[in-house]
């Protein structure tokens, strides 16, 4: 149906993005996409799809296909007053409906709640195109491909079978890898050993013992031909090609969070807390108090009305009817599902820097959230999603802010960066509410929930 031969991408400034993908999909595929945020994945898709043209190798389209292609920002398309769920599940109705022989689909689970995923799950299973899907979904991976295309680093390999067997044959390859790595070095320092050996065996070899009959000359030339042998094992030893060492994730650092000051037992208190579109009440009559250390989830189906209670928690809406009441200590801080609130001239380094001006403590963190080096100094505007998502979340990590309130925090964020996430909130002192459809986070970080059902 479609190849892709030696295709290589670069940005305008002459960045490459990633060289020599080859990819063949034919009829019935299932194709899952994983790497790191910025690792070229949409670009990949928009390659597929005829969007953007690559820098070098070809593509091929069997003639006449249909593709249907539904990017991560699809819902925009969508302006009738609708959640980014509710916007999603419309692009992939559309979609699914086409009549495609090949469907590509970027981050297509985002904002989808559990039954709109399960839905979307059996629509993939039972249909007769081809797909190639990326997410950072491993349940939702497990279901439906039955190939992984891993891109990292500029590379692009294809493992068969779902997501599980991709992370067990690369853990396998990595053990063989560092193996390797081991012997070659160890292999390395014993003939580096040897050849000094030699050498420091040619100076006593050419000191003719006491009572020697033999001439000076004799063990001169003797300690010449042991020396000469050192050295050119010394010279094999240099000119050997070198090990390459495997890549390792670097470990993430502790963090302290010694900025975020302390609140009341109880920061937050809502009372009779309502709030309606039109006639349509979305949620009536919260009533809570929630404690300094909390972690709350929203949970619910697409426009239930998770944004608009985050949004009224932030202070960016009244509420119709009820009362918030915080603790004159408590400064919160809102990150938007798409990062819509970021200002998209500064970078991540400069965005953080106006919340924390230790530079130092600021580029811990966009590391533990792996965000690139390369990528902290760059506009925000020119990020992919799941960077944006990073540069939001250091900047409320790094911030005095001790009530955070976070929409969907791991949309767009690569599976690693999630687990690092987790464990960053984790450690995090201050008070956490949460709208995430993200079981895997709920059930390890959220010790309360709110199901709201619209």
């Amino acid at each position: 149906m479609l190849q892709l031969q030696q295709v290589a991408f670069e940005y305008v400034c002459g960045l490459p993005l990633f060289e020599r993908a080859t990819l063949e999909i034919n009829p019935g595929d299932r194709i899952g996409v994983v790497g790191p945020n910025g690792a070229g994945k949409s670009t990949l898709l928009r390659l597929a799809a005829g969007d953007c043209e690559p820098s070098a190798g070809a593509i091929i389209r069997r003639s006449g296909l249909r593709v249907a292609y539904v990017a991560q920002d699809a819902p925009l398309a969508f302006h009738a007053p609708l959640s980014p769920g509710q916007r999603m599940r419309a692009a992939l109705s559309q979609c699914l409906l086409s009549g495609a022989e090949l469907i590509l689909l970027d981050e297509p689970t985002n904002h989808l709640d559990s039954a709109a995923r399960a839905w979307l799950e059996l629509q993939l299973i039972r249909s007769r195109a081809a797909i190639v899907v990326v997410s950072h979904d491993r349940a939702f991976l497990n279901r439906i491909a039955t190939r992984i295309l891993h891109m990292e680093r500029g590379r692009v390999e294809l493992h068969e079978g779902n997501y599980d067997d991709f992370i067990a044959r690369r853990a396998t390859s990595d053990r063989a890898g560092r193996a390797a790595y081991e012997h070659a070095c160890r292999k390395a320092a014993a003939e580096r050993a040897a050849a000094e050996q030699r050498i420091r065996l040619s100076a006593k070899v050419a000191r003719a013992p006491q009572g020697a009959k033999s001439s000076h000359d004799f063990y001169r030339a003797k300690a010449a031909k042991v020396a000469r042998t050192g050295r050119l094992l010394r010279e094999r030893q240099e000119r050997a090609p070198q090990a390459a060492k495997p890549w390792e994730e670097q470990a993430i650092p502790e963090l302290s969070f010694g900025r975020v000051p302390r609140t009341s037992e109880y920061p937050v208190r809502l009372r009779g807390l309502s709030h309606a579109f039109g006639r349509r009440v979305l949620f009536p009559g919260i009533d809570l108090d929630l404690a300094c250390g909390a972690r709350l989830a929203l949970s619910g189906p697409n426009g239930c009305g998770k944004t608009t209670l985050l949004r009224i928690l932030a202070g960016e809406l009244t509420a119709a009817e009820g009362e918030v009441m915080l603790d004159p200590r408590v400064r919160p801080a809102y990150l938007a599902q798409e990062g819509e609130n970021l200002p998209p001239t500064l970078t991540p380094l400069e965005l953080c820097l106006r919340e924390c001006g230790d530079a130092t403590e600021v580029r811990t963190m966009l590391a533990c959230l792996r965000l690139p080096p390369a990528k902290i100094t760059r506009p925000i505007a020119s990020l992919s999603a799941g960077e944006r998502t990073k540069a939001g979340l250091a900047m409320l990590l790094v911030s005095e802010c001790n009530l955070l309130l976070l929409d969907e925090p791991t949309n767009h964020l690569e599976i690693e960066a999630r687990d690092a996430l987790q464990q960053a909130l984790a450690r995090f002192p201050g008070t956490l509410v949460m709208a995430t459809h993200d079981e895997w986070l709920v059930e390890r970080l959220a010790a309360q929930r709110i199901a709201l059902d619209g």
